[in-house]
């Protein structure tokens, strides 16, 4: 295979401690990134041991198909044959076995009984909602007024649909390092007025992106329009502008476009309605393409523009606040059900020590952070870190990187 100059710069990146720096190789599909990772892999093999590196993946498969790739190119350069040995034992391994591998050899320090067993997804997801189901009945017999309120304000709303609510709430919350001090900190911060005030201005200009999408569009139809006008006036067809209407309404847009507007101005621009096309002059041969262009263009607008009307249903800017502060009891309530949930699912992990890997990278995170002559350690045994797929990393995974490199 004849490497490019970026892939010849990304496998020769300076190799001694002093001058490494962190390199992100960016491709499409197929682009030969693990072929790179391979070659870097065997040039750093020129200046350290293959137990110094660890290279990091998000999938079994895709760590077994690294490893024979390297063992197909340490067979094939001579000089680096001797490594041979190691290839079953070298750290080519996804995120999470190498957590659970950190987290199984240094279980002392976390107080965690050497043999943790990983729970199946099946499980875990049977033994969550079960945990919230009994929070939930635990509300029902304090007979909670919001929860009530809750399920009265939509008639739709049930036990299953709560349910799945808070099981998704779960998920959500459990990909942040410190769950239970984020709900705190969500729960002091949020509804702060200066909070509130930036919510607000975030989604005025997500309103204004709205109508920045519409650019093309809108443009295209002023070129058709100059174009109709422009063969009707070489054919002698003087019948007046006969898309007058749509133009007055372009007009009235089009000065939205690129600026920052209120949210009152904007509200304004959405209840603007597209007048029909005018059917006048639809005879006309030679225009008969360009018309069709034009509807289906004014048709799209007006999909789009129904769509987006229901954005620009508040009041005013101070409804748009006061539309978030409605929900706060709501929010607060399941925010407490979920310390509740978290904390008997942790207790219920640490009796049976049984835990998932997102707990498992939790605790190597922890390891790490808690102990400094461990991160040292790790960090002294390891001349480089190479990871695959470098982009689908998770926000666990990137605080762990940045604590062992």
């Amino acid at each position: 295979m004849k490497l490019t100059n970026e892939q010849i710069k990304a496998i020769t990146v300076p190799q001694s401690k002093e001058e490494r720096t962190n390199v992100l190789v960016s491709a499409g599909a197929g682009a030969g990134k693990t072929f790179v990772l391979i070659e870097r892999i065997a040039k750093l093999l020129e200046v350290c041991d293959l137990d110094e590196l660890l290279v990091l993946t998000f999938t079994n498969q895709a760590a077994a198909s690294m490893k024979e790739k390297l063992r197909a190119k340490l067979e094939e350069d001579k000089s680096l044959r001797k490594y041979l040995e190691k290839i079953d034992n070298a750290k080519i391994m996804t995120f999470d076995a190498y957590s659970l591998f950190l987290v199984k050899k240094y279980h002392l320090k976390l107080g965690l009984d050497p043999n943790v067993q990983i729970m199946d997804e099946y499980y875990k997801k049977t033994k969550l909602r079960e945990i919230i189901s009994e929070v939930l009945a635990e509300y029902y017999k304090e007979n909670n007024e919001i929860l009530k309120r809750y399920f009265k304000e939509d008639l739709i709303r049930d036990d299953d649909t709560l349910i799945n609510d808070l099981e998704r709430l779960y998920y959500t919350l459990d990909k942040k390092v410190d769950t239970l001090g984020f709900i705190e900190n969500y729960k002091l911060n949020f509804y702060t007025k200066e909070n509130l005030n930036d919510l607000k201005n975030l989604y005025i200009k997500l309103l204004n992106s709205f109508i920045e999408e519409e650019k093309t569009n809108l443009q295209m139809l002023a070129s058709y329009l100059d174009y109709k006008r422009e063969v009707l006036e070489e054919i002698g067809r003087d019948e007046g502008n006969l898309d007058d209407d749509l133009i007055k309404w372009m007009n009235k847009v089009l000065p939205y476009v690129n600026k920052t507007s209120s949210y009152e101005k904007l509200k304004e621009v959405f209840s603007y309605q597209i007048p029909a096309r005018s059917r006048k002059g639809n005879n006309i041969i030679q225009t008969e393409l360009v018309n069709k262009a034009i509807s289906e263009i004014r048709t799209t607008i007006q999909k789009s523009n129904m769509q987006k009307k229901e954005f620009v249903s508040f009041e005013d800017e101070a409804d748009i606040i006061e539309s978030i502060i409605y929900e706060k009891d709501y929010i607060f309530l399941f925010l407490e059900m979920m310390e509740k949930i978290i904390n008997k699912y942790s207790l219920y992990k640490a009796k049976y020590n049984v835990y998932d890997f997102s707990d498992i990278a939790k605790l190597a995170i922890k390891l790490v952070k808690e102990n400094d002559d461990i991160r040292d350690e790790i960090k002294n045994s390891l001349y480089e870190i190479l990871i695959d797929e470098y982009q689908d990393t998770s926000d666990l995974q990137e605080d762990f990187i940045n604590l062992i490199s």
